[in-house]
């Protein structure tokens, strides 16, 4: 009897709680960026309404850089050679970001955008 109970209430109850959204793949966007002037920085990138972005890679060529995510900098660098530590990094929906390069060398980040769909 208990089971049926239980069972009840999990039907009842269970079709009544709603997630947030679940996540469709949408497309990979790589931003690359060589600036050759002081402070040699990129332009500001907005991760698109409905989406969310996962930061998969980053690296600058010859150099270090490190980042701002809504205007707050963000002390830890992307190193030399590609690797990044603090990687992946989900960024929801408005969220904005520069980089800042080191030196006039190349750089590029790796992303997955993905739908927030319901």
């Amino acid at each position: 009897m208990k089971q049926l109970i239980l069972v009840i209430f999990v039907l009842a109850f269970g079709t009544a709680v709603k997630a947030q959204g679940n996540l469709q793949f949408n497309q990979v966007v790589l931003l690359t960026f060589n600036s050759n002037t002081s402070p040699y920085l990129s332009s500001l990138y907005t991760v698109p309404t409905g989406t969310v972005w996962k930061i998969e890679g980053a690296g600058c060529s010859n150099s270090l850089a490190l980042y701002e995510l809504n205007g707050l900098r963000i002390s830890h660098t992307i190193n030399t050679g590609g690797s990044s530590g603090a990687l992946p990094l989900w960024l929801p929906a408005g969220t904005t970001m520069k980089f800042y390069n080191g030196g006039s060398y190349g750089c590029y980040v790796s992303i997955l955008e993905f739908n927030v769909v319901q």
